[in-house]
């Protein structure tokens, strides 16, 4: 495999990684310390994937987590992981249509 393929693969994954971690601490948290808490139905998780079914999550577990005087780092983590995605995929695209 070439080295170059994998430098520039690399932030696309491990941001990738990072902010599906995120959700599911997210998720977790939010299923743990949130009567009102329901989790997206499977269909949902199907169709829409689980991107857009975290995101209206973010802003339940900010409030929550601010109520509470903590910090939402699960917020910090899947926003950060989504940009340097984005990134990562921004860079891999130009770097193809450079060949």
């Amino acid at each position: 495999m070439d080295t170059g393929f994998v430098v520039l693969i690399a932030p696309l994954m491990c941001g990738a990684m990072c902010w599906q971690m995120s959700a599911l601490h997210i998720e977790t948290w939010l299923a743990a310390n949130d009567p009102d808490h329901e989790p997206p139905g499977v269909l949902a998780k199907m169709f829409l994937g689980k991107l857009f079914t975290t995101l209206p999550l973010l802003g339940r577990y900010t409030e929550l987590r601010e109520a509470q005087e903590l910090a939402p780092v699960g917020v910090y983590g899947f926003w950060g992981g989504l940009a340097v995605t984005l990134i990562g995929l921004v860079v891999f695209i130009a770097s193809l249509s450079s060949l």
